[in-house]
């Protein structure tokens, strides 16, 4: 008797889930392919595939689809890809008539051109894409593509119980909502220093809690683009390739938006309290970035991460800062950016899916790097040249004039050769070698040498000059810049080396000038050569005509 009284309070107490009305409710399906390979003519991408991850891994976590309507794809073939969005139809087909409303998301990130997007060999267009789409009922479709050219997809015509704040306010809304990651004539951009691409990075931290610009916790397909869209824009105006304008198309009918996902529903997060602000970097145990945040004053905000250990990086008034912070799940913590240690910036490095790389300060400046640039001169080297861009060569040789931002590696030109900001390897030419800033190598011409900043390594040639200060250059290290000259007519304002050639000019040289007409202002070593000219000296001068 006993035993059936617990059975009945039992079955009392699991009445409202058996009988739930799904009417109410929302059933989601969502298919991801990521492709890094697209073709025999194509770069391979590092992350589109990584890309695909993250996105199932947020909607997986905060999406409400369940496991057996997602399917993720890695590298697919036209056929499997079609094999999938079948498998989803079928599945569609099946709960339709259970639930009030069901939405389908696809998303694909890899190569793709003006007609199609591209898997390995084959090209599956946009317009067959759309068709077999259209053909899965759902209420609600949502294509987001993070390739190249994607924007021609918008000019083509043609039983688990949910998580609760899948029954919101869009019930009545149907149609289709298309979201790419540039305009029809643009490349889509990755970097290492996100270890993704833009757009797909910004619609993750986006849907994490970032795009929440409204505050209620609830993250909208239109708070996602329009926050995937200025981040994006902001993220690549200063790339090689330019600027990258995600696309939207959107035709639907009703009234509110559609929810994608639900900060409240997630087991834990990050608070980040209204008078917080800077832009903060999160990244997880393994160092993926899994959000990125500009938090301005004035509004509270939250990220919804799952449980574990995360790593929070904030750039604020051009300072950087960084620490640990541990996530329970079932509990949401707040930020304390007093635990946040401050560290000195460090140069990455970034590389897009072009052939070229960026190297990138966390305070967003970017280079373009370029292992070998062989040409009369750089325009004729370089597709997407721009003078004003800063460029780091690793090798380079130019037949009549070149420039660069640094130098890491050899350098070479018959006429002139500049380096705006920092060389360290070797320049060789007849006519000009010129270094605006640092020198950490050697220079040898036949004409002139001229260094504006500080040299540790040696000018080898005639008329050398470096112009640096050594108080600049020491400040903060231990170690003193240290430089030699060897040649004709050697001028130096700040070395911690020896001159060793013919009329020596120096202004603070701490080391000993070899040669004929040693003129120094400020040595405090010895000079040893002909007619040695000193107005200050803390060293012994051996020659004739002292």
């Amino acid at each position: 008797m006993r035993l059936w009284f617990f059975i009945i309070i039992y079955l009392v107490s699991c009445a409202p889930f058996l009988w739930a009305d799904k009417k109410n409710e929302v059933c989601r399906f969502v298919l991801l392919a990521g492709a890094n390979n697209g073709g025999p003519d194509r770069k391979v991408l590092r992350y589109a595939v990584s890309d695909a991850r993250s996105i199932d891994r947020v909607l997986r976590e905060m999406g409400g689809v369940p496991e057996n309507n997602r399917i993720l794809l890695v590298e697919p073939t036209k056929e499997k890809l079609m094999a999938g969005l079948q498998a989803l139809r079928t599945r569609a087909e099946t709960v339709k008539d259970d639930y009030g409303r069901v939405e389908f998301i696809f998303y694909y990130s890899g190569h793709s051109d003006e007609e199609g997007i591209l898997l390995a060999s084959e090209r599956y267009t946009y317009r067959e894409l759309r068709e077999v789409i259209k053909q899965i009922p759902a209420d609600m479709h949502i294509m987001i593509l993070d390739s190249c050219s994607s924007g021609a997809l918008t000019r083509v015509k043609g039983g688990t119980k949910q998580p609760p704040f899948l029954l919101h306010s869009s019930m009545n809304i149907k149609g289709y909502a298309i979201m790419t990651s540039s305009s029809a004539d643009e490349v889509s951009q990755e970097s290492d220093n996100i270890g993704g691409s833009f757009f797909t990075h910004y619609i993750v931290s986006g849907l994490r809690g970032a795009a929440d610009s409204t505050c209620d916790g609830r993250i909208t397909l239109n708070e996602v683009y329009q926050f995937a869209y200025q981040e994006t824009l902001s993220g690549t105006e200063k790339t090689v390739s330019g600027p990258q304008h995600p696309n939207y198309d959107i035709q639907m009918t009703g009234t509110g938006d559609v929810v994608l996902t639900d900060i409240r529903e997630n087991s834990s997060g990050l608070i980040l309290t209204r008078n917080m602000f800077g832009r903060y970097f999160i990244r997880d145990k393994d160092n993926q970035l899994v959000a990125e945040v500009n938090k301005k004053q004035g509004y509270p905000l939250d990220i919804g991460l799952s449980a574990g250990t995360y790593q929070v990086s904030l750039l604020k008034n051009d300072n950087y800062f960084t620490g640990r912070v541990n996530l329970v799940k079932g509990s949401f913590i707040q930020l304390d950016e007093t635990g946040l240690r401050q560290e000195k910036k460090e140069l990455t490095l970034a590389r897009g899916n072009r052939p070229v790389d960026r190297d990138s300060t966390p305070a967003g400046e970017e280079y373009v790097t370029k292992k070998w640039v062989v040409a009369i001169i750089p325009e004729l080297s370089l597709p997407a040249y721009d003078p004003a861009m800063k460029l780091i060569t690793r090798n380079h040789v130019y037949l009549v004039y070149g420039k660069c931002t640094r130098l890491k590696g050899f350098g070479f030109s018959f006429g002139g050769d500049v380096v705006e900001e920092e060389m360290r390897g070797f320049q060789c030419g007849l006519c000009v070698n010129y270094v605006r800033g640092q020198v950490r190598g050697a220079q040898f011409t036949y004409g002139l040498n001229y260094v504006k900043g500080t040299i540790r390594g040696a000018q080898i040639g005639t008329v050398n000059i470096c112009s640096g200060s050594a108080q600049e250059a020491v400040k903060g290290e231990k170690k003193k810049p240290k430089g030699s000259q060897v040649g004709i007519v050697n001028i130096s304002r700040s070395l911690n080396g020896a001159d060793v050639g013919v009329v020596n000019i120096a202004g603070f040289l701490a080391g000993p000038m070899v040669g004929v007409v040693n003129i120094a202002k400020g040595t405090r070593g010895p000079l040893v050569g002909t007619v040695n000219i000193s107005r200050r000296t803390k060293g012994v001068m051996v020659g004739v005509v002292n």
